[in-house]
């Protein structure tokens, strides 16, 4: 008998979003290390061999990683049925890719051409293109089964020996070429143990079923992910190297999207996968369970994004001041990044995404991108040669909330879900007085950053728990997830 879901999420999210954070906390340490070790020019070849691998990756993942989150639950009971499933869909990544690849060789010189220095680290990248996206869809596949103990010790392994190995590289006078290659010999790695761990499944008896409706599915969610990559950073990247030819102007963009990334996310990484596997079985349960489950991730994530988000931007030069005196024009495109973002988050980001996708209505956040989409292209193409990596974060940013918005009204229609507007208000409550009180401890430097960080979070959870933002609805929905965060949530009731 499978364990119930909320034992189950609460296990698998456990171990996911402790393994999140600890990967994306070495991710963001071995990105600040290269962009300090390399300065902004080198950088900006890093930023544009990794968009050029976003952009590969999206044409050839089909969306089968979301495909697997939303059927890999629905065919958990039935083994020889999964067998198949893993079969089918791992042939086709390795054949995909492989193809994808020789493609990349083959239009590098013309593209070398076309951008000039930013583009020196293209073929560096073909290992890791090839071997991530063969162990991200073998990770998906496993945290489709809520099984992720070991697709979190992995990411965070990986992530780790990229940093060791990337300090050790540079410091002995090696380049960013050098980097990327690791990154793809990490990647091989994470694939074969993978690969080792599923092999009882991959050699298990099948049993054939239609996969029409996972191909369909995976089709749409594909083109959405397409349309996603239009909307952000790494198309952007793209365009600020063939609109500028400038690698230091990149350097600048990516390292105030990636900062952003690091304060919108950082906290909710977790969610990533396990949330849309949990949201498929709650769909399956009655509309009103579905929309119980949507309230409290919107409240998670408006709880966990938006005073970090709001506490970087008023202290972005000094964020970006750690990365020296080269990166500093990035400080202001990381605040108006960030502006952007805070009001994205209220309004739940993904979240609506993945509610919709539950619901089997992956056609319209395919709508709204397409629109949204076209609208980022043509503001960048309009905006980044009069205001330069400005332009593309004001069309980025405006067009992020072109999807948001709609995306989140018509996820309350159908769901019959509550926006919880008095939540809400409380966290930019708390977080406006913890600014205000911070403020004087604002001062260059990591140990003054860390200060006032450390007071920012301690002043905001005192106020929160004076303003009480959580309903007993919410704290009993947490106790049944975990009793000891249930228990500890009764202050903030």
């Amino acid at each position: 008998m499978r364990q119930g879901l909320l034992h189950r999420f609460a296990q698998g999210f456990a171990w996911n979003y402790a393994g999140r954070i600890a990967e994306f906390g070495l991710r963001f340490l071995f990105i600040s290390f290269v962009a300090r070790r390399v300065g902004p020019d080198s950088f900006g070849v890093y930023s544009f061999a990794v968009s050029t691998f976003t952009a590969v990756t999206l044409m050839g993942a089909f969306g089968y990683e979301q495909a697997l989150n939303t059927f890999v639950p629905r065919h958990a009971g039935h083994p020889k049925r999964l067998a198949y499933l893993l079969r089918q869909i791992l042939v086709r990544r390795i054949l995909i890719f492989a193809a994808l690849s020789l493609l990349l060789v083959l239009i590098t010189p013309w593209i070398e051409r076309a951008v000039g220095p930013a583009a020196g680290g293209l073929l560096w990248i073909l290992p890791y293109l090839f071997f991530f996206n063969l162990a991200n869809l073998l990770a998906y596949f496993l945290i489709g089964l809520l099984d992720v103990t070991l697709v979190s010790v992995v990411r965070v392994g990986i992530q780790a020996a990229n940093l060791g190995l990337s300090v050790l590289v540079l410091n002995a006078g090696g380049d960013i070429r050098a980097v990327l290659f690791i990154m793809g010999v990490t990647a091989m790695v994470a694939a074969l143990i993978y690969l080792a761990y599923l092999r009882g499944l991959l050699r298990a008896p099948a049993e054939p079923f239609p996969l029409g409706d996972v191909h369909r599915f995976g089709a749409t969610l594909g083109v959405t992910n397409g349309l996603n990559y239009v909307l952000g950073q790494q198309a952007d990247v793209m365009l600020l190297g063939f609109l500028l030819h400038d690698s230091a102007a990149i350097g600048y963009y990516n390292l105030a999207a990636l900062l952003n990334l690091i304060f919108s996310s950082g906290l909710l990484i977790g969610f990533e996968g396990i949330a849309q596997s949990a949201l498929s079985e709650v769909a399956d349960r009655g509309l009103d369970r579905l929309a119980q489950t949507w309230e409290a991730l919107i409240k998670v994530a408006i709880l966990l994004a938006v005073p970090a988000l709001s506490f970087a931007a008023l202290h972005a030069a000094e964020i970006v001041g750690l990365y020296g005196a080269g990166f500093t024009e990035a400080a202001r495109l990381l605040q108006v990044y960030l502006a952007f973002t805070v009001v994205a988050r209220f309004f739940g980001g993904g979240t609506n995404t993945s509610t919709l996708y539950a619901m089997k209505r992956e056609r319209i956040p395919l709508i709204t991108r397409t629109v949204s989409g076209a609208l980022n292209v043509g503001l960048a193409l309009l905006w980044i040669p009069l205001y330069g990596p400005l332009g593309a974060v004001l069309a980025t940013g405006l067009s992020g909330l072109a999807t948001t918005v709609p995306e989140t009204i018509i996820t309350l229609r159908v769901t019959q879900a509550r926006y919880p507007i008095r939540f809400a208000a409380k966290v930019l409550l708390a977080s406006a007085g913890a600014l205000v009180l911070t403020r004087p401890l604002a001062h260059p430097g990591l140990i003054p950053l860390v200060a006032g960080a450390l007071a920012f979070i301690l002043l905001f959870a005192i106020i929160l728990a004076l303003l009480k933002p959580l309903s007993v609805e919410d704290q009993a929905l947490f106790q049944r997830l975990n009793p000891r965060l249930g228990h500890w949530l009764e202050r903030l009731t």
